[in-house]
């Protein structure tokens, strides 16, 4: 459409100035037709033309003299020169999103005197006559688009040159359905008129068979109003994108090769989807693809070949002249053989092709990233003739990921077979290894870890540690796995058993796997079992620090062991004691029977001295035939002595060497720190000074460094001698002290007191002999005759009102140990008719305390028989009211050290005041001991205590004395 001829403006028109039509949106473009370019464009323009900038916008070179090109076109220039304004019907867009403007065409005079060309695009005019409608159509000569103008039915009123180029000429029957044709389909022609009728435009790719063949089209189509009727008439618009779609369908099928050779898929797999796909894109093709192993090629993949012709070149080597893919493997490049039949590469192999209808064989080298030759990619066709440019670009396509896949497969073999081989070494080590993520769980464990845990590779692999190893483990060595998930090499010893009991000795190094970033990805785990190494150890240390003959420790380990002992008891205020033991004519046995046998006479000693120390004394033989016996935290010289006398003791019996029962005894000498030496080197000298004087005291005795000591030790040994006796020649005698009631004056009860009338020391007093009866284990035979004794004696009093006193007994803290004490208090019951309520147990608070559960089930018990239960020396020991109140006891008695001083000390008073309140708010009986003057009587009295004995009622009496004294209070 040409306008009325107007002049070329002959305003400098400066570039900077277009940017007023920015904000237009009408699409405006300037264009130099003499350079060839685009000048500017505005934002609207950029926009129909589907570019992201005026430089991609630029670039683009679109064949058929349509799109961008025409905007620069001379012969365009020529048309406007004379001031011209020329409309013109163009199709922008791409992939499916055509649109149709009518584009306004105008000459500009530029800055410097040249000439440019304005565009403006405008939407269709609607008010023009057919015949202008139909030469619109007609003005679509010079575009690629395929652009025609139809009538309802299908016939077509106008074609442009590319419809024609596309489907030939149009049909002489005026009636022809020719949307029908260009669409492809009636079906999809009726869809198309559905839904431009209804006001939108239909829009699809399709593909179509043209006359050049199969095509893919964008159509669109859209509805118009006939002007010469009213009528509908349908615009169809199609752009060819079939190469657009075939490069798409390559890329596509490129990605998804790629992903399968990067997801680790076989060769095989992504051979065979290759092959498919190319088979696909390009009809009639017959694919192959040939691995290249020691100078032959193996067939991987080829879907569509025959059997027989694949079995015929399996194996095939290489060469010059072995058909397409053996000589482009052999000369590393491209081979096209365009006919089989004909062509000289193929001359021993035509006859294996042919049968099959293979006549063109076009076959490229699949090369590594090194240059190396893996194999060949072929395409077979059925016809003579060479590929074609998008034919080839589909095999170098292949051959590329071919070649990427192949080398995977290949290294990761390599790797497969590293990893094979390093497995079999880790497998082979005797350590456990593992390799552990960072979500804790197994990614590989040797031999060792399945035999250690109990478990299988298979088992452990992906599984969480801590279900592998057990909880227990995981849960013990978890600081440590927190240090290396940290980013810490750890390493540590410790002690485990296997998952068969084996107790083992480990030392575990734990690496942490650290990427570059410092990020930890796991850890290693390095378990070595040093057993036998800490087992050698310990028998090196062992033999440096023990008598080899004897197995006790040696003289080095005595030093260390003495210079420990001794540092302890001066912190703990206690003393250490040495017993310096030497063997008496020991060299006798030697002179004898020889060495071998005193050797073994030491053996049986040495056992026997074991057998008979405490667990926390420590023997050691110095050399010969001298022993060292180390006493730790001894409380007096007299349990040194003890220990000494029973070393003796022990050697009285025979002892078997050699089928003969020899005799040996042993002279002991005793030093104790920190009197006789405060290091071990003075101790140990004045021991063996000690063992000296006791030889020479005539063998076979103990002495120790310090003679006070020694006749200490010698009369307390004489005094548990004499004691031991004591029962069997009736020494033992009962005194009896009077209980008073404090509220009414009368004799409410007596306590039995034990007292020893020795028959050449006279009567010994009861702190003397009683803690050694309680050491030595007398006070249980003692205690139960006390008891018998006691019931029996007060059972027989005849005196008025005897038969209702009370008659208390002490229970020794041996006694209360004793697990069968309460049923010996109920035989003695029996057997001396005495009445359990009458009978007061008296027990010390410290005694009760030693164990409280096991105390309270033994007062239970005596308080079921009728017995009543007392507490002694209350206030001083240390129980708690808590326990107290869990007692099942009767009655408290105040100790006579607060009752002594009550009436001159407050805190005794306030002591025992708090003792009464305590018993009297627990509904308990309080008896005072030790009341000797008015003043001490008057104080109880006031602070309402229960009872009281002590001398100022009356001093302790035999049964007869006892018997006249209640007499006497009861006549007067």
């Amino acid at each position: 459409m040409r306008h009325p001829a107007a002049a070329i403006p002959r305003i400098p028109l400066h570039l900077d100035e277009l940017r007023l039509f920015d904000e237009l949106t009408t699409p405006v473009w300037l264009s130099d037709p003499r350079g060839r370019r685009l000048l500017w464009a505005n934002d609207a323009a950029l926009a129909l033309w589907q570019a992201d900038s005026i430089e991609i916008l630029a670039a683009r070179d679109l064949a058929n003299g349509g799109g961008i090109a025409r905007s620069w076109s001379p012969a365009l220039l020529d048309e406007v020169r004379g001031g011209a304004r020329i409309v013109q019907r163009w199709s922008f867009g791409q992939a499916g999103a055509a649109v149709i403007k009518d584009v306004h065409v105008r000459a500009l005079a530029m800055e410097g005197g040249d000439t440019a060309l304005m565009f403006e695009a405008a939407d269709l005019a609607r008010d023009e006559d057919r015949d202008s409608l139909l030469r619109k159509v007609e003005a679509f000569t010079h575009t690629a688009a395929l652009v025609s103008l139809h009538r309802p039915d299908g016939a077509s009123i106008a074609r442009n040159p590319a419809v024609e180029h596309a489907f030939g000429p149009r049909a002489v029957d005026r009636y022809f359905d020719d949307l029908a044709l260009q669409l492809g389909s009636s079906r999809t022609a009726e869809e198309a008129r559905a839904v431009a009728g209804s006001g939108r435009i239909f829009s699809r790719r399709l593909k179509i068979e043209t006359q050049n063949g199969p095509r893919w089209h964008d159509v669109k189509c859209l509805r118009l109003t006939d002007p010469a009727d009213g009528g509908a008439l349908y615009l169809l618009d199609a752009q060819d994108v079939t190469e657009a779609r075939v490069a798409g369908e390559r890329l596509e099928t490129e990605k998804q090769l790629l992903d399968m050779a990067s997801r680790g898929r076989p060769v095989a797999d992504v051979a065979g989807a290759l092959a498919i796909a190319v088979e696909a894109q390009c009809p009639g093709i017959r694919c192959s693809v040939l691995e290249l192993r020691d100078g032959h090629l193996y067939g991987i993949a080829a879907p569509s070949l025959p059997a027989e012709y694949c079995a015929a070149i399996e194996g095939l080597a290489i060469g010059p002249s072995v058909g397409s893919c053996g000589t482009a493997a052999y000369r590393r490049e491209p081979v096209i053989v365009e006919d089989i039949a004909t062509d000289p590469l193929w001359r021993d192999f035509r006859a294996a092709a042919l049968p099959h209808g293979l006549r063109a064989c076009w076959s490229v080298p699949i090369v590594g990233a090194d240059g190396a030759v893996l194999g060949s990619f072929a395409a077979y066709y059925g016809e003579p003739r060479a590929p074609t440019a998008a034919e080839r670009k589909l095999l170098d396509i292949g051959t590329n990921v071919l070649a990427i896949t192949m080398e995977r497969d290949r290294a990761l073999a390599e790797i497969g077979r590293g990893r094979e081989q390093l497995r079999m070494i880790l497998d082979a080590l005797p350590m456990i290894i593992s390799y552990v993520n960072q979500d804790q769980r197994y990614e590989f464990v040797n031999r060792a870890f399945e035999r250690w845990f109990g478990t299988t590779r298979e088992q452990a692999l992906g599984k969480l540690s801590r279900d592998i190893i057990g909880v227990k483990l995981y849960e013990e060595i978890g600081p440590r796995l927190a240090q290396v998930q940290n980013g810490h090499e750890v390493r540590y010893e410790r002690q485990s058993r296997d998952h068969e009991g084996r107790e083992h000795f480990l030392d575990v190094h734990y690496l942490p796997h650290v990427d570059a970033q410092g990020h930890v990805l796991g850890h290693f785990g390095i378990v070595n079992d040093i057993t036998a190494r800490k087992q050698n150890e310990q028998m090196l240390e062992y033999l440096a620090t023990h008598d080899q003959l004897t197995q006790p420790p040696n003289r080095s380990m005595l030093a260390e062991h003495l210079q420990v002992a001794l540092a302890r008891g001066v912190r703990g205020q206690h003393q250490t004691a040495v017993l310096f033991v030497d063997l008496d004519r020991f060299k006798n046995v030697n002179d004898t029977l020889g060495h071998d046998a005193g050797d073994r006479l030491l053996q049986a000693v040495a056992a026997r001295f074991r057998q008979n120390v405490r667990s926390a004394d420590t023997i050691c033989r110095l050399g010969g035939d001298e022993f060292v016996v180390l006493m730790d935290d001894v409380h007096g010289v007299q349990e040194a002595a003890t220990l000494a006398q029973k070393l003796i003791g022990v050697l009285t019996e025979p002892l078997r060497v050699d089928g003969h029962d020899l005799y040996v005894s042993a002279s002991i000498g005793i030093a104790v720190a920190p009197d006789d030496g405060t290091d071990a080197q003075t101790l140990l000298k004045n021991a063996d000074i000690a063992m000296y004087r006791a030889k020479q005291q005539g063998r076979n005795g103990f002495q120790f460094h310090s003679p006070e000591a020694t006749a200490a030790s010698f009369e307390h040994l004489m005094l548990e001698t004499a004691l031991r006796k004591a029962l069997d020649r009736r020494e033992l005698v009962l005194h009896y002290q009077p209980i008073i009631d404090l509220c009414s004056g009368r004799i409410e009860g007596v306590e039995t007191l034990l007292r020893w009338r020795h028959p050449d020391l006279g009567l010994v007093a009861p702190g003397k002999f009683i803690p050694l009866a309680e050491d030595t284990g007398l006070i249980v035979p003692i205690g139960a005759w006390v008891l018998e004794e006691a019931c029996r004696q007060l059972g027989s009093l005849d005196a008025p009102g005897a038969d209702q006193l009370r008659v208390a007994v002490n229970l020794s803290p041996r006694q209360f140990r004793e697990r069968d004490l309460a049923a010996r208090i109920a035989l003695v019951l029996q057997t001396t008719g005495f009445d359990p309520a009458r009978l007061e147990l008296e027990v010390t608070e410290s005694s009760m305390m030693e164990n409280p559960e096991a105390a309270t089930h033994i007062l239970r018990q005596l308080r079921s028989s009728g017995v009543r239960i007392s507490v002694d020396d209350f206030g001083t020991g240390y129980s708690s009211l808590s326990f107290l109140k869990r007692f099942p006891i009767d009655s408290l008695k105040v100790d006579q050290s607060f009752v002594r001083d009550v009436v001159d000390d407050e805190n005794d008073a306030s002591i025992v005041r708090a003792i009464i309140a305590i018993g009297r708010s627990m509904r308990l009986s309080i008896t005072a001991e030790g009341v000797e003057t008015d003043e001490q009587l008057a104080f109880l009295r006031a602070e309402h205590c229960d009872k009281a004995q002590g001398y100022h009622f009356g001093r302790p009496m035999d049964r007869d004395a006892l018997e006249a004294w209640i007499r006497s209070r009861t006549a007067d």
